[in-house]
């Protein structure tokens, strides 16, 4: 809720507010914890692989995640392009 009185903007902030979230507040949410823990799961796999000498096997999750990074920040930002409502 917020009210205009004598040039500033009054905003209150409620429980209730921060809750009720629009579905692509919910979606935008998902992807980025989506993303963080597909990030933090392949560097846990990678160390997990270089402590126990498959240095073969960690530097092929390096190399999937240098890749795989990149582009799928890509189609991300064009996805948000593609769905946002003020173009």
């Amino acid at each position: 809720m917020s009210e205009r009185g004598g040039g500033k903007m009054i905003t209150i902030v409620t429980l209730e507010g921060i809750l009720r979230m629009s579905p692509a507040i919910v979606k935008a949410y998902g992807i980025v914890i989506g993303g963080g823990a597909t990030l933090i799961g392949a560097a846990l796999f990678e160390r997990h692989f270089a402590s126990r000498s498959a240095v073969i096997i960690a530097e092929r999750i390096a190399a999937i995640v240098k890749v795989a990074l990149p582009i799928a920040v890509i189609i991300a930002l064009i996805i948000f392009a593609l769905n946002n409502p003020l173009m």
